[in-house]
């Protein structure tokens, strides 16, 4: 009895909301397991419970035998018993519960009233009263704890909520890939109180943690439970060049892991800085201290690259370390003012307006080398032609990513090159950026012609794989392609948006016709975003992107960009009507999703001026050493319906 008291038993939440969508009691969707259920059978398709949960509520109602024996009609008692204790797995369950409007849930699933006086019929009121929590509480008669047991919204009691689950049993089978593409989605607060964020970067190695930096030059460390580390992850804003004016483009603009940085430490900036008075773009290295990972040695810094920015914009700024290859990518913008004024664009001779591609693992006397398979190097070397450049043609390349690739298909779109390309006054442009490629500008913006003179000559142009006008958004912001597990309905989708519009895209592509397909992403309103879920509302213009090591996407946005405003945020994207079986998403370690990203994201949220809940991390926890066991056992209290599954 203890047992199936325990397995039904409420969570109390911080939010409450109003709404008619699948929920679960844990405020996430329902998934489609990975594993079918065989004994509540009746949500197989659609659920909010795992396989474990399956044969674990079979389990606590077979010990309910005894008393279901001595009922008044055993074998109607035992089925009322499994749809009772199966209506945890209903895709309704946070309604069946009254979670969704109280905050906390029954301790039994709601029963419509003609339901209710059947069980008590078959099963005695004395089992019906204890499995209720009712026990102790003397009833005048069986309507009166009918009554009591009604759910909030008749329309979710049982039996009547398999309405609406035959209802989802006759969408489409959700099979790996996009489904129900036209849900609105929403987003989860991961972090505010941050100044022009524009970096949300993961380590590669495997500790979950996400280093979310700012533009005038901090960056942070958020914890897999949540919480932030009590000292920056580096501070150098002695060294970066910005201001405090509204669109300054200049700062902390990049961040990069090395791929071996479990081993030797080292971690990448792209940064602005003067010297001599003189605007630069700097590539720096730094290793992070002998005995703390999550904070740098400022005393290690190494000068990689330096780049004269004739101008104030256009810096470009991301960088990265390619999957395949393992070659450092630099992405800088055509070095600013309108109109490319130098054509540095398509000027070869210089690095401005160019994706870079080089090879740091050099000895300490060289910063870097060239890879002899560069387009422009080696055997194709050419007078007058910088070495070190993969592509060229860009204005500004703001927000570049790469591809984690499709673990379903053999990591197929592994390392394709994605990036966003501000526009001059007509075109905003997403590049599929490849070695060799002149991306056309400033000949083109887009595939529009913008200097005719030029259009004549440059022949050879790769034109975007998506363009918008300026009626739509006027500065695009590159994006991710998304591979998580955790909202299926959004596999295989680049996600991006504009810093002006605030309107999010995606983009699909036709499998084999090199083609792709736009929509905008709307985000649901109270009654579909709710329980600590919201909408873009609160922070509209879209700075950057990010990706944690599991592949779930993050918007970095704010309300006004400067650097010393601190309204800025982290954003977790979700998709509330759909997500991943929680025990079967894992990372490219092999680690449970669940066990790290879940419920820090989904519960604590916090922000970077030391008024988060929950302080910082132990010693262990802050070197991502902390024994998967004790995490779960401080995440199984933070979300016991979901996680304790895991535990057992």
């Amino acid at each position: 009895m203890a047992s199936l008291i325990a397995l039904l038993t409420g969570i109390a939440v911080a939010a409450i909301g109003v709404s008619c969508h699948p929920q679960c009691l844990d405020f996430l969707p329902p998934f489609t397991p990975s594993t079918g259920l065989s004994y509540c059978s009746q949500y197989a398709h659609f659920t909010c419970c795992s396989s474990s949960d399956d044969a674990r509520i079979r389990s606590n109602v077979w010990a309910l035998n005894a008393s279901i024996a001595a009922a008044a009609d055993p074998p109607r008692c035992r089925e009322i018993m499994k749809e009772l204790s199966c209506a945890r797995c209903s895709p309704y369950a946070s309604h069946i519960y009254n979670a969704e409007l109280t905050g906390t849930a029954t301790t039994i699933a709601g029963l419509c009233q003609p339901y209710c006086l059947q069980a008590v019929s078959a099963c005695g009121m004395s089992l019906i009263q204890n499995i209720a929590g009712y026990g102790n509480t003397t009833f005048a008669n069986t309507s009166q704890l009918c009554q009591k047991l009604e759910p909030l919204d008749n329309d979710y009691c049982v039996p009547a909520v398999r309405n609406f689950t035959q209802r989802l049993a006759q969408m489409p089978s959700s099979s790996p890939g996009p489904v129900g593409r036209l849900n609105c989605l929403c987003v989860k607060e991961v972090l505010t109180g941050l100044r022009n964020p524009i970096l949300a970067v993961n380590a590669g190695d495997g500790s979950h943690r996400l280093f979310v930096g700012e533009q005038l030059g901090v960056v942070r460390v958020l914890f897999p439970n949540g919480t932030v580390a009590d000292e920056p992850f580096v501070d150098i804003q002695d060294l970066v060049v910005t201001s405090s004016n509204e669109g300054d483009e200049r700062g902390l603009l990049g961040m990069a892991f090395h791929p071996n940085f479990t081993s030797n430490g080292y971690v990448f900036f792209h940064l602005n800085v003067y010297i001599n008075g003189y605007l630069y773009n700097r590539i720096i290295r730094y290793n992070v201290e002998a005995n703390d990972t999550n904070t740098v040695d400022r005393s290690t810094g190494k000068t990689i690259l330096e780049v004269h920015q004739p101008y104030g914009n256009h810096n470009g700024g991301e960088i990265f370390f390619g999957y395949e290859d393992g070659y450092l990518y630099v992405f800088l913008g055509d070095g600013g003012s309108a109109g490319d004024p130098l054509n540095s664009g398509l000027d070869r001779s210089t690095l401005l307006g160019s994706v870079l591609r080089l090879d740091i693992n050099t000895n300490s006397s060289v910063p870097y080398a060239i890879p002899e398979s560069n387009p422009f190097a080696g055997a194709n070397a050419m007078p007058g032609v910088r070495q070190e450049i993969f592509a060229y043609g860009m204005r500004n390349p703001w927000r570049c990513s790469q591809d984690m690739g499709d673990r379903a298909r053999n990591d197929s779109g592994r390392g394709r090159i994605f990036c966003g390309d501000v526009g001059q006054s007509r075109i905003e442009e997403i590049d599929l950026i490849e070695s060799g490629q002149n991306y056309g500008w400033r000949a083109y913006e887009g595939t529009q012609c913008y200097r005719s003179d030029q259009c004549a000559v440059e022949t050879s142009t790769r034109f975007p794989i998506w363009e918008y006008p300026h009626s739509v958004g006027k500065s695009v912001t590159g994006g991710y392609m998304y591979r998580g597990c955790l909202s299926p309905n959004l596999a295989g989708l680049y996600i991006y948006g504009d810093f002006v519009s605030g309107r999010v895209f995606s983009l699909e592509e036709v499998s084999n016709q090199f083609l792709w397909n736009n929509t905008e992403l709307c985000f649901g309103g109270s009654t579909t975003c709710n329980n600590g879920l919201t909408d873009l509302s609160s922070a509209r213009n879209i700075l950057s992107f990010g990706q944690d090591e599991s592949g779930e996407v993050y918007i970095l946005a704010t309300n006004f960009a400067s650097t010393t405003n601190n309204q800025g945020k982290l954003f977790w994207l979700v998709d509330p009507s759909r997500r991943g079986d929680p025990t079967k998403c894992f990372d490219r370690f092999g680690s449970p999703v669940g066990a790290t990203e879940i419920p820090a994201h989904f519960t604590n949220g916090g922000t970077v001026d030391g008024d988060l809940s929950t302080g910082s991390p132990s010693s262990a926890d802050r070197h991502g050493e902390t024994p998967l066991a004790v995490m779960m056992v401080v995440l199984s209290a933070l979300l016991p319906t979901v996680y304790q599954v895991l535990l057992d």
